[in-house]
């Protein structure tokens, strides 16, 4: 684990005595762990998804233990410890996601499915844990959080307007509320403005993924690709990068949907290769972060070659 600053806070060992990782194989997609929570003592609680155990660690990396659930659980998706409690949200469970309560020696205290309205179809994405120790349900990354657990236990389903952090309300924007909102501001001339609604996407280095024909074909507003918000999202410095989306519905290549980012939007030898290399640069890679800097290096490299082939006006 890193700090944003890049400094290394402690390591976590992977295996028996540590977290696990599945589908390392040939045409799989590595998966593990899918969330970890810092308790009021400071340990790390980690849920080890892929053996059905969370796994408890001292900043300094040292094992505290593990809570074995094998049959208990099916799928953890996030968690939260309150005191001497650890609420668990079980995402896999049919027909419906299942919250857990245990204790931290591993008894499973309670089991109950979350109400409609609540579950994958809504959004579902985690947990929080309220200042008095209420549980909220997350959807859509936290952009719509519902009160389930009030604070003294009692089942509830109360909706928030935000998270509440010492006396403020936090609200969490989705991202295509953003970019809406951004196009918006854009397209007024309010520059600074529309920056201030993307600052997220700045400070944390997101890459835009795009697909101009899946736009084209679902946004009733865009009847143009000459109107597509990409060129403005580029000339403010936007990390940004062509994808295909849907490559059976939309019926594209990425091949196409450079050619039409570069027959309607303007884009010039040096967009391109930012655009290619960008997708490289922030896909997600299995290997080390260091493996991932030869791979996209050589990517740049191969670029550079079948570019100097074909040389500008030829």
């Amino acid at each position: 684990m890193a700090a944003p600053g890049g400094e290394l806070v402690m390591q976590i060992p992977t295996g028996q005595d540590g977290i696990h990782i599945e589908g390392i194989a040939p045409e799989m997609l590595p998966w593990g762990p899918m969330a970890f929570t810092i308790s009021g003592t400071g340990q790390v609680w980690i849920a080890d998804t892929a053996a059905d155990r969370l796994m408890c660690f001292e900043m300094s990396g040292q094992s505290c233990g593990a809570l074995e659930l094998q049959g208990q659980v099916e799928g953890i998706g996030d968690l939260e410890v309150a005191g001497e409690k650890i609420w668990l949200l079980d995402m896999a469970t049919s027909p419906a996601p299942t919250l857990l309560q245990v204790t931290l020696d591993g008894t499973v205290l309670e089991k109950r499915q979350l109400p409609p309205g609540l579950r994958l179809e809504d959004g579902l994405s985690g947990l929080w844990l309220g200042e008095a120790g209420e549980l909220l349900v997350e959807r859509e990354g936290g952009a719509l959080l519902d009160e389930v657990v009030t604070a003294s236990g009692q089942e509830t389903q109360m909706p928030w307007e935000g998270y509440l952090s010492q006396g403020r309300t936090v609200v969490a924007v989705p991202a295509e509320e953003r970019l809406a909102r951004a196009e918006n501001l854009f397209a007024r001339g309010l520059v600074a403005e529309a920056r201030e609604a993307l600052s997220a996407l700045y400070d944390r280095r997101i890459t835009l993924e795009v697909c101009l024909t899946s736009n084209l074909q679902t946004n009733p507003q865009l009847r143009r690709l000459e109107e597509h918000a990409f060129s403005k999202l580029r000339a403010q410095r936007l990390s940004t990068t062509i994808c295909t989306d849907n490559r059976l519905v939309s019926n594209t290549t990425v091949t196409n949907e450079l050619l039409l980012a570069c027959t309607h939007l303007g884009l010039d030898r040096h967009d391109l290769k930012s655009i290619i290399v960008y997708g490289f640069k922030r896909s997600f890679f299995p290997g080390s972060y260091l493996r991932k800097r030869q791979y996209v290096r050589q990517i740049i490299d191969y670029y550079d070659r079948i570019e100097a082939r074909h040389p500008a006006g030829s």
